[in-house]
């Protein structure tokens, strides 16, 4: 676990679901990683002030992205807000759009060089109907995630988010 307690760490991607915040806790053994959310997209704003439980090898230096991407809160809110709804259109698109910015990072390519990535990316995951499905059934499963308030289905115990 080469992650530090009071790092800043985030896990997901601002087009879907993004948390952001410090290590209060490292557990070595079970390699698991305790965040106090501090920033989120809108429809995850009612963790911040909360501790997660994540898997070390899910979350990244918040260094790693340069700046911070844009669509972030800092303020909390008693309600859960609605996942955005997406089609299957939208569901690809956002993941291409997670994929590059996963690689280039928020705010280091000029607009038109990263739309035109996007769009390379989504056209890619369109004509490959294996990784289209892999890719939509991920994101199905990032939708319904458990601390989100929406998984449809018991967690296992003692399974980090």
């Amino acid at each position: 676990m080469i992650l530090h307690l009071g790092e800043q760490v985030y896990w997901g991607s601002v087009e879907v679901i993004f948390l952001a915040g410090t290590i209060t806790a490292l557990d070595e053994e079970r390699q698991t990683v305790t965040v106090r959310i501090e920033r989120a997209t809108p429809n995850a704003a009612h963790l911040i002030g909360q501790e997660a439980e994540f898997f070390a090898d899910g979350l990244e230096p918040l260094t790693a992205l340069g700046e911070l991407p844009p669509g972030l809160t800092d303020h909390p809110v008693s309600e859960r807000q609605p996942l955005p709804a997406m089609d299957d259109a939208e569901k690809l698109r956002r993941a291409a759009a997670a994929a590059v910015h996963q690689l280039y990072g928020y705010h280091r390519l000029p607009a038109e060089q990263e739309q035109a990535l996007i769009a390379e990316v989504r056209a890619m995951l369109e004509a490959d109907p294996a990784l289209r499905a892999r890719t939509l059934a991920t994101m199905d499963e990032i939708l319904r995630l458990d601390f989100l308030g929406s998984r449809r289905s018991p967690r296992e115990p003692d399974q980090p988010a």
